[in-house]
């Protein structure tokens, strides 16, 4: 979304009416990262501050007016209904469905983006992160064999999508300290996952690498939370 009519095509893919306004992106960007915060606030547990973000996210989403797609906004009060009685699993489910609308959305416009990369980069991430868990190696340090060989692909594949991601960040961002910052702390704990995994067998046990993959998936989620689709 780095343009107005871009913009304009997104939503009125998503919108019920034919008629869509034209909304600036900082606009856009500005009911986004409420989003973002209601979504990892979700993930903390604390529904009482998700709530908040949550029911912020939808009134600046309407507050869009015609250009405000109503299938989000839908989504949007189904997740602060939800946050009302804390149910932060089903809150959780339609926060993540309002990135799948928009993903949905900018792809049948054809667009093909930063939006699509982070997701990208997210589904790596969690992928690598369900196949090692720390709690699992408390009792045993070994490392199976095959196990490590898959751990290390699946982080081989997160670390190029993690570096997939600098020549397309929007120009909004690409020169902000944070995100390079961020990113780069995204890069560097991958690549310590795979140099712990190519250290000789009797220097690295399962469980080391189980704890750095979990500074993986959390450098992620902080990633996600200032600049996730």
């Amino acid at each position: 979304m780095r343009n107005l009519c871009r913009l304009a095509v997104l939503l009125l893919l998503l919108g019920s009416g034919p008629a869509v306004a034209q909304v600036p992106e900082d606009r856009v960007e500005a009911a986004l990262v409420h989003w973002r915060a209601a979504s990892w606030y979700v993930r903390l547990g604390n529904g009482d501050v998700a709530a908040l973000e949550a029911d912020t996210f939808r009134d600046k989403w309407k507050a869009l007016g015609p250009g405000g797609p109503a299938s989000v906004a839908a989504l949007a009060d189904t997740a602060s209904l939800a946050l009302e009685t804390n149910d932060t699993v089903t809150a959780g489910r339609v926060l993540s469905g309002i990135g799948d609308a928009l993903a949905e959305a900018r792809r049948a416009a054809g667009q093909q983006g930063f939006p699509e990369l982070i997701r990208a980069y997210r589904d790596t991430v969690e992928r690598l992160a369900g196949l090692m868990v720390m709690s699992d190696h408390r009792g045993s340090d070994a490392f199976d064999p095959a196990l490590k060989a898959e751990v290390r692909s699946a982080t081989v594949a997160a670390s190029e999508a993690a570096a997939r991601l600098a020549p397309r960040t929007p120009a909004r961002w690409a020169s902000e300290p944070k995100f390079r910052t961020l990113l780069q702390q995204n890069i560097d704990g991958l690549a310590a996952v795979i140099a712990a995994i190519d250290r000789p067998r009797t220097q690295t046990g399962a469980l080391e690498v189980a704890g750095l993959i979990s500074v993986a998936r959390a450098n992620y989620n902080l990633l996600f939370l200032s600049y996730g689709y």
